[in-house]
């Protein structure tokens, strides 16, 4: 909603930009659905609008012995899971950490 107006944007099916109406329950979603891909341990999320588009940043922990290739894959499982989601992000910034000590010889 618009907040000032308390009007819905007609051109899109979310709240105008500028309003932070859910941001935090948007936050835990993102960072539930990128949890919820096999390989990615732990997980943190940022949402922020930039104009009409809502851009998600995803740091997520994977095990210390995955290849960057693995890793570029599990971004783009990530990637997938939030677009059937949260179809309103549209764009994602993933980042991958090893977790110390897990799995590594």
């Amino acid at each position: 909603m618009h907040k000032t107006s308390g009007l819905r944007d007609p051109a899109a099916s979310f709240p105008l930009p500028g309003t932070r109406d859910d941001h935090e329950d948007r936050r835990q979603a993102n960072r539930a659905v990128a949890g919820s891909v096999p390989g990615v341990m732990h997980a943190h999320a940022r949402a922020r609008w930039t104009g009409r588009t809502l851009r998600v940043g995803i740091e997520g922990w994977v095990g210390p012995d995955l290849s960057v290739g693995e890793a570029v894959d599990l971004g783009r499982q990530v990637a997938a899971a939030l677009a059937s989601e949260v179809p309103e992000a549209g764009s994602l910034t993933w980042t991958a950490r090893a977790l110390p000590g897990v799995g590594s010889t």
